[in-house]
């Protein structure tokens, strides 16, 4: 993303930081805080706080670090579903990152993708995630639409943003539901520890986050001595591990899942 100037032309009581978020959701909540912490974003030329609240006329500039486009890499493969001149659907693997961060600069599916493509590398406004208007996480296997062009990309962008999008997920759970159909409204925050996150009770970093997940079990299985349930899924936000951590707060945590595994009730 090339630097971007605006002004705020109706004040509200929300923090800079999520006003960003949502403006760019390409970035991270995360990825936010730490350019307005490290000056990339400024108020009126200013540095301010995350949680600064911005006030009416206000100019925001964003300066965003020059990045490198990404390099292909070949020793994997895609899972086309479907493409045509302006988008592809892909079947993203469990394991595969979808694009480079500070912990994995390489091997990611964005250089799969510059491999099969690489005219994907100018698509998009930030060169170390062309192509990329949504995310999965890396232990998650899934559907992914990824833009060939950037007039695609702004289309796939505003629908994400505008939650036009509807998202299905499938989980395995632990254990035997009581009800077959629910909501999880539950905020997550960070966990103290900054290794995962958490549902907002006791302790936590930072701000919570209002989060609401719905559910329904499609079938039962008995494993040994193992019940499991798998459910349909459907988010009605977008918080990082949501549904990894609202099954684990109602006592059915995700089959594999070895961050948020605790014993099942």
């Amino acid at each position: 993303m090339d630097r971007k100037t605006f002004s705020i032309i109706q004040q509200t009581p929300e923090r800079l930081d999520k006003i960003l978020a949502k403006k760019y959701p390409q970035y991270t909540r995360g990825e936010i805080i730490r350019m307005i912490k490290t000056g990339a974003i400024t108020v009126n030329d200013i540095t301010v706080k995350p949680h600064y609240i911005p006030q009416k006329g206000d100019k925001i500039t964003i300066t965003p670090p020059q990045q490198e486009k990404i390099c292909p890499q070949t020793r994997k493969k895609l899972d086309i579903i479907a493409e045509n001149a302006d988008f592809m659907v892909i079947n993203k693997p469990c394991g595969m990152q979808v694009h480079p961060s500070h912990a994995k600069e390489t091997d990611t599916l964005v250089h799969v993708l510059v491999a099969h493509n690489p005219h994907i590398r100018d698509v998009g406004e930030d060169p170390q995630r062309p192509g990329i208007v949504h995310r999965l996480d890396k232990d998650t296997t899934g559907v992914m639409v990824i833009a060939k062009n950037n007039h695609t990309f702004n289309a796939l962008k505003r629908q994400f943003a505008d939650h036009t999008v509807q998202k299905t997920y499938y989980a395995l759970v632990f254990g035997r539901f009581d009800n077959k159909i629910g909501v999880i409204d539950a905020p997550i925050a960070r966990a103290m520890s900054y290794k995962k996150q958490k549902i907002a009770q006791g302790k936590y970093r930072g701000v919570s986050r209002d989060a609401r997940t719905d559910y329904r079990v499609i079938e039962e299985y008995t494993i040994g001595e193992h019940i499991l349930s798998l459910v349909e899924v459907h988010t009605h936000t977008g918080r990082t591990h949501q549904i990894r951590v609202h099954m684990k707060h109602i006592g059915h945590p995700l089959f594999g899942d070895v961050r948020y595994y605790t014993k099942p009730h």
